[in-house]
């Protein structure tokens, strides 16, 4: 789908069509940009290939982030859940 210029920004089109998962990086100042240049509706808690469990681990990053506990939610299964229609979300 081709963005009209005139009616939207490229920083527009990419808030309503990009989604990142800054989290499997684990660092604070590229979550702080994203939730920046994004928002925080738009960031998927990840983990990264080679995949290794470690819940605890992403729940320590996004413990240690200034996002309060309702975003870190968001950011942990909420936008999942929104953007795939899981639980009903």
């Amino acid at each position: 789908l081709l963005v009209d210029v005139e009616q939207e920004s490229i920083s527009q089109y990419f808030r309503r069509n990009v989604w990142v998962t800054p989290s499997g990086i684990c660092s604070q100042r590229y979550l702080r940009w994203a939730v920046e240049v994004l928002g925080v509706d738009r960031i998927l808690s990840s983990t990264d290939y080679p995949y290794v469990f470690a819940p605890d681990t992403q729940r320590a990053f996004l413990a240690g982030s200034a996002l309060s506990a309702e975003d870190q939610d968001r950011i942990a299964g909420g936008n999942w859940d929104r953007l795939t229609g899981a639980k009903g979300a």
